[in-house]
């Protein structure tokens, strides 16, 4: 999905290990993000990983983004996870 939307917060880079990634570690950032248009905007948390989760971003900055939906089930429940796969930062909203 392909859409207009707000930092609402922004969590700090930290590492992980990972196996797809050259040197055994991968750069991670949770964000929480909204719909910018609208009166009742949609709300997501999601993840930020490698590159893109070290792009200079702050709350209230506006993005063009790319999200990525996937489930996966553990224990007989299923999850959702929410991916921001890239993005082009548009500006702030206080500016």
């Amino acid at each position: 999905m392909k859409a207009f939307l707000k930092i609402e917060r922004c969590g700090e880079v930290f590492s992980v290990r990972s196996e797809k990634a050259e040197q055994g570690t991968i750069s991670k950032r949770v964000v929480t993000l909204s719909d910018w248009c609208g009166r009742y905007p949609d709300r997501y948390v999601a993840v930020m990983l490698g590159a893109v989760a070290e792009a200079d971003i702050h709350p209230e900055d506006i993005i063009y983004g790319e999200l990525r939906f996937q489930t996966h089930d553990h224990n007989e429940q299923t999850y959702q996870d929410i991916t921001l796969v890239n993005f082009v930062k548009l500006g702030n909203e206080n500016n």
